[in-house]
């Protein structure tokens, strides 16, 4: 949902896929990796637990995220760029 938004309004600068999605990176883009990387950190401490389930939900939990902002950083630009969802480039 972050990205999809910063991207309409980057879109709406010049109406240019690339270049939206470029600015779009550099600024939420960041964002999104970095609150993943802390939300891992946090669900990886559940690893150190002896009760097994625990160190499972953990485990999975950081694959789930490592999934998601994969998703979100690599493969929802991809699919942005493939069907223009916004209409096409240029003018208005």
């Amino acid at each position: 949902i972050h990205y999809i938004h910063r991207f309409r309004g980057e879109f709406a600068i010049d109406r240019n896929y690339h270049a939206a999605m470029r600015r779009s990176h550099a600024s939420i883009g960041r964002a999104m990796y970095y609150t993943t990387l802390t939300v891992m950190v946090g669900f990886s401490l559940l690893t150190l637990s002896n009760f097994t389930p625990s160190l499972y939900f953990g485990l999975l939990t950081d694959l789930a995220m490592v999934a998601a902002v994969a998703g979100a950083l690599l493969l929802l630009p991809q699919l942005i760029l493939v069907f223009r969802p916004l209409g096409p480039e240029g003018g208005r």
